[in-house]
């Protein structure tokens, strides 16, 4: 009887490989379900939602509709999300031909006939942040940055 077998040591460090492979192939298969998290100012960007600060005034004309934003905080505005209030929300996403710094006034064009003069309608800002390596723009909704207005 000259059977022979692996010695306990080489069986010892296969299990503990083979352990350490399944754990990576378990690890990058779960990495795909996990949202990686858009920064702004190297924090989450939700934090910087509440610290942005805009005026607005939104005016009907016969010739046009428009959103006047003036960014009066240091958070840049990237663009605006109109909804209406009433039966049924319409949401329109508006962005700015460029970045609205801190001072610096923007105009975004409603589109949506139904909008008219004496509507109420909520204005939330919109943030660009990175997600990796790309941007991505971020609605600020349900933060205390969010104006309800009048149409006038």
């Amino acid at each position: 009887m000259n059977k022979r077998g692996i010695s306990p040591i080489i069986a010892t460090m296969l299990l503990v490989l083979i352990a350490i492979i399944i754990a990576a192939i378990i690890f990058v298969w779960a990495r795909s379900f996990l949202n990686e998290k858009t920064l702004k100012f190297d924090q989450a960007i939700e934090l910087s939602c509440d610290d942005v600060n805009f005026q607005a005034e939104a005016f009907v004309t016969a010739s046009e509709s428009k959103v006047d934003i003036v960014n009066v905080g240091n958070i840049p505005i990237y663009g605006i999300e109109i909804s209406k209030s009433g039966l049924g929300s319409i949401t329109k996403v508006g962005t700015f031909p460029k970045t609205i710094s801190n001072g610096e006034t923007g105009s975004v064009d409603i589109t949506d006939s139904t909008v008219a003069s004496g509507d109420t309608i909520t204005i939330t800002p919109i943030l660009i942040g990175t997600q990796g390596e790309t941007k991505k723009a971020y609605p600020c909704e349900g933060s205390k940055s969010a104006q309800t207005i009048t149409v006038q």
